[in-house]
């Protein structure tokens, strides 16, 4: 694993790779929450021709919860898929599985991508820390837009430039 301390610092060594690792409750929140809340149309539909229950997709989630908690434990699991198959991952249905990983995977998309934009370019100066609010910003806000139809995706879109011009129109009034 790569591991560096930033010069001139004595605090603990920096692992890029772990800072996903704290999105983990956010992202299970969130995902349970979509579920519960039958969030986006379009895979509420799918579940439902599917047969998918939500019981099911309570089954899904401690699933991915065992198998992502037993992550530390290389005694008991050799590899990912052995960690799934002990999880019982692989005896949930396969509707039920691509669903729940939708949801993550909106996620994570989310936040990988607020994550990228805040990373400073190559040769400058270190990154600064990415802000885990900001990144759960995204993560909803990615939830929501794929959510929508492509009509409520106008409205909102038209809703957000307007709230923005009225904030610089507010700023330019307090500074004159």
């Amino acid at each position: 694993m790569l591991q560096f301390r930033p010069t001139g610092e004595s605090g603990p060594m920096y692992a890029p790779a772990r800072d996903i690792v704290y999105l983990y409750p956010d992202v299970i929140r969130s995902v349970n929450e979509r579920l519960e809340a039958e969030a986006d149309r379009d895979v509420t539909q799918l579940m439902k021709q599917h047969g998918v229950t939500l019981d099911e997709m309570v089954d899904v989630a401690h699933c991915y919860a065992r198998f992502l908690e037993s992550a530390h434990d290389s005694r008991q699991h050799r590899n990912i898929v052995d960690a799934l198959r002990a999880s019982g991952w692989f005896l949930q249905p396969a509707m039920a599985r691509l669903v729940y990983m939708y949801y993550v995977g909106t996620c994570v998309t989310g936040s990988l991508f607020q994550g990228i934009r805040e990373v400073t370019e190559s040769g400058s100066s270190p990154p600064p820390e990415a802000r885990c609010s900001s990144l759960r910003s995204a993560m909803r806000r990615l939830l929501l837009v794929s959510k929508m139809s492509e009509r409520s995706r106008k409205w909102y879109f038209r809703w957000r430039a307007v709230k923005k011009a009225f904030r610089r129109l507010i700023r330019w009034a307090v500074e004159v």
